[in-house]
């Protein structure tokens, strides 16, 4: 493997999700990768739009596997003449903790390692990384440094209130899902009147699915209240508090669709479903929190 310069923390991203693109000219035959993201982390790998594969870590107990080293093969027709682009998606499932005191919290997070294949002893001419936005400068302060990642609506801004998505396409839902890998953005809007004596927890319900298997990121207003797993779980349940959610008022979702195999995915469930329902004679006032819109950070 080559030396492994392409570590996220290099580039002041530490959270969320990184898409890689590594350049390269020639004819290369393939590509060994060394891929680093934590317990039951995931990633993607397209050769100029072309899919190669993807894979996920596992996790059990206090161990599990948190680094992959996959090979990928080329074929003339995935190559172009000039500028060829590499791409690798991946995620983040949070830094290791010391918890038998041998340094384990420095694992690094990122492309550890990797090497062109072939017999000319090509390599890749630069590589580049997007991750969240302004990376460790990023102007949302009120969300914090865990709410956002790389994919390209989080830097766009998307998941925000505000954020105009008048040109989306209105005639698809999570339901159909994608029929290929990669990642699709869903984008909804929608008002809620409960009663001011009424105390409904709300939580956003979804169901595994190893067949078809996928990763999901659910945004409420702005602030992310979700991350799923869709062969792992065993979280299936987010609940969103009043103050997050707007129980009175409207409120702006989005949710993100990664599928993982060639044959794509969707979503079997998506719910907003109350735990329960509790009211009192007492009344209780509890306002949005005051967070940054679209316009405050992007525009």
């Amino acid at each position: 493997m080559a030396c492994p310069a392409t570590l996220c923390h290099r580039y002041g991203f530490h959270a969320g999700q990184w898409v890689w693109r590594g350049h390269f000219a020639g004819n290369a035959t393939g590509v060994q990768l060394s891929i680093q993201g934590g317990f039951s982390f995931g990633y993607s790998v397209f050769l100029n739009t072309h899919f190669l594969g993807s894979g996920q870590g596992s996790s059990h107990s206090q161990d599990g596997v948190d680094i992959l080293s996959p090979s990928f093969n080329f074929t003339q027709d995935q190559l172009h003449d000039g500028d060829n682009v590499l791409t690798v998606i991946h995620d983040s499932t949070g830094m290791n903790q010391d918890y038998d005191i041998n340094d384990e919290h420095k694992t690094p997070r990122g492309i550890r390692g990797y090497r062109l294949l072939g017999d000319n002893g090509i390599d890749f001419d630069t590589w580049k990384v997007a991750g969240n936005f302004g990376g460790e400068n990023a102007p949302d302060t009120v969300r914090g440094p865990y709410n956002e990642g790389g994919w390209w609506f989080e830097r766009a801004g998307a998941h925000l209130p505000g954020f105009d998505a008048s040109l989306w396409n209105t005639s698809c839902t999570p339901y159909q899902g994608r029929l290929t890998p990669g990642v699709t953005v869903y984008r909804t809007s929608f008002s809620l009147n409960i009663p001011h004596d009424a105390d409904i927890p709300l939580a956003f319900d979804l169901e595994l699915d190893n067949a078809q298997p996928h990763r999901v990121l659910i945004y409420v207003n702005g602030w992310q209240f979700g991350r799923f797993i869709s062969s792992l779980g065993p979280q299936t349940s987010f609940p969103v508090p009043e103050g997050i959610l707007n129980h009175r008022g409207n409120n702006e979702v989005l949710v993100s669709l990664w599928a993982l195999n060639s044959g794509g995915a969707r979503l079997k469930k998506l719910e907003l479903n109350k735990r329960g329902t509790f009211s009192s004679s007492k009344t209780a006032t509890v306002s949005l929190v005051k967070a940054p819109n679209w316009k405050d950070l992007r525009a």
